[in-house]
């Protein structure tokens, strides 16, 4: 269903573009950031996983700013288009616009979602990443406290028993 569009709702369109165009220019950024911090992980790169943390962070700020633009813009061609706010969004737009912006609605939902995916994924591998490294770092930890309990005694089943120790570092709990 295409409507005739008002020369001011060209207007709100190209605002429209041009934020999701902005908005997809960040979310490759994040996801080359994302990239970035995986390999800085991987490789214990503790000052490049810093700083990219820190970029990444900033660019949160940015793309969360956009996202907001974004859902005024997307209410405001509701209510020119006589449709509910709710519910209404790229593919419902893109129905109902001429077929030039149509198209180009169509393309930035498209990169968007593919992005949006990508960097969910790697994201997703960043997390699990993190959580192994944490429980080796726990392990090792009840390890070396285990070594250093001055009472310990081996189980018939080769584990070691020890009394409960508290302080900071060693008492198995972080």
């Amino acid at each position: 269903m295409n409507l005739n569009i008002r020369p001011d709702m060209n207007q709100i369109l190209d605002s429209l573009l041009h934020v999701l165009n902005e908005e997809t220019r960040l979310y490759r950024l994040a996801l080359e950031l994302s990239q970035k911090e995986n390999e800085s992980m991987v490789g214990s790169h503790l000052d490049a996983f810093r700083e990219t943390t820190e970029r990444k962070t900033s660019l949160v700020v940015k793309i969360q700013e956009l996202e907001q633009d974004r859902q005024v813009i997307i209410k405001d061609l509701a209510e020119a288009l006589g449709q509910p706010s709710d519910g209404f969004n790229l593919g419902k737009l893109a129905q109902m616009v001429e077929e030039t912006y149509a198209r180009k609605l169509r393309d930035c939902r498209s990169n968007l979602v593919n992005l949006i995916n990508a960097l969910s994924e790697i994201n997703s591998r960043n997390r699990e990443f993190i959580s192994h490294s944490l429980k080796v770092i726990k392990s090792g930890f009840l390890f070396l406290n285990n070594l250093t309990a001055s009472n310990t005694v081996y189980q018939c089943s080769g584990r070691m028993m020890t009394s409960r120790r508290s302080g900071r570092v060693l008492s198995g709990e972080f």
